[in-house]
């Protein structure tokens, strides 16, 4: 008899237990996972809030286009004269979705120019070396741009070109047409079933958050001062882990090697007649620095260090550029959710002297 009492006791522990992970699950299911990790809409949620597992940030969002002029890719081009070339990370891929999300559209339509989409020899990466490339096996000659724009969201800057680039390499099967981009037409987020590790991580994320701390060692929630983002929780920026930990080796020696590789770059496309563009990416927290409250963190002076160096390219102060749309209160220069800018961000940029003066 006390065996049964005993066992039925266990039963019923077990069943509580159970019961509460399933409610548990169900709640932070309905209530927060879902709207990043179980969405039917097929609507894009940004690299941080999914991240970071910060769902009052999420700002869903479709790939649209709507401009009447559109970059050529792996899709679409058939061998038609180029006038710019642009090659980069995921802000030259599309990597924000949304609206317009490809900034080389918006130059195209401004300027009325023909832009082709290239990757490097890496993913995201070696864009000097494809352009050193494309150079020396006569690729470039073959097809003779205009210019040509390589972009880097700034905190990758000097892990791309602060370093010894051999500007005699050559490789006869990396060729203009083998590099051409692929269009994004849409983004793959996890589905997840309503009982997940995320679950666990969105509330230790969060409860992270209400002690001050980091959400992960991937994301910092700071607080800032004025309302730039069209959010509820519109006082809150996310930034990537990197964009404070690079600014320890940003110093005038490390921007002057990136200079000084870009300037050679440089040298050799003038050979050809063609123009080189440098355009680094202003990274989310360096942009919103003097917007952060009660910030612990050091200022990134990547710009500071690049802007006075002297220039065989020419350069796109994308900092520069957007401060001024913050100055003015202007909401969603870069996605509160995402570690990239936004359609007004690639607008802002496409009316820059720099393209005036190249094409």
């Amino acid at each position: 008899m006390y065996k049964k009492i005993q066992t039925s006791k266990y039963i019923k522990i077990l069943i509580i237990i159970m019961a509460l992970f399933l409610l548990f699950h169900t709640l932070m299911w309905s209530l927060y996972t879902s709207k990043i990790f179980g969405r039917v809409d097929g609507k894009y949620i940004g690299d941080l809030a999914r991240m970071g597992y910060q769902y009052d940030v999420i700002s869903p969002r479709d790939i649209e286009y709507n401009l009447k002029t559109l970059h050529y890719n792996k899709s679409n081009w058939s061998k038609e004269k180029i006038d710019l070339i642009t090659l980069g990370d995921s802000f030259s891929d599309a990597g924000a979705g949304g609206e317009n999300p490809y900034y080389q559209d918006y130059i195209a339509s401004e300027h009325s120019i023909n832009i082709l989409n290239i990757q490097g020899i890496q993913t995201y990466g070696k864009f000097i070396e494809t352009i050193t490339i494309l150079i020396n096996n006569g690729s470039l000659e073959k097809f003779q741009p205009k210019a040509i724009l390589i972009e880097s969201v700034s905190r990758l800057a000097l892990r791309r070109f602060n370093e010894n680039i051999d500007f005699n390499m050559t490789n006869n099967t990396i060729t203009l047409e083998t590099q051409v981009q692929n269009k994004r037409e849409s983004f793959f987020i996890p589905q997840l079933l309503p009982i997940n590790t995320a679950n666990y991580k969105g509330i230790k994320s969060n409860i992270n958050i209400l002690f001050n701390k980091k959400p992960n060692k991937s994301v910092y929630s700071l607080k800032i001062n004025t309302p730039l983002f069209s959010i509820q929780n519109n006082h809150t920026i996310l930034v990537h882990n990197e964009d404070l930990t690079v600014i320890s080796s940003i110093n005038e020696d490390s921007v002057r090697k990136l200079n000084n590789n870009f300037n050679e770059l440089a040298k050799k496309l003038k050979i050809l007649n063609i123009k080189l563009i440098f355009m680094p990416v202003v990274d989310k927290y360096d942009l919103y620095y003097d917007y952060i409250v009660d910030n612990p963190h050091q200022r990134n002076n990547f710009f500071d260090l690049l802007r006075p160096m002297k220039k065989e390219y020419l350069f796109i102060d994308t900092k520069a550029i957007l401060l001024p749309y913050l100055e003015k209160g202007i909401k969603d220069i870069y996605y509160a959710d995402d570690t990239h800018w936004s359609y007004k961000a690639s607008e802002a940029i496409s009316k820059d002297s720099v393209f005036y003066d190249s094409l």
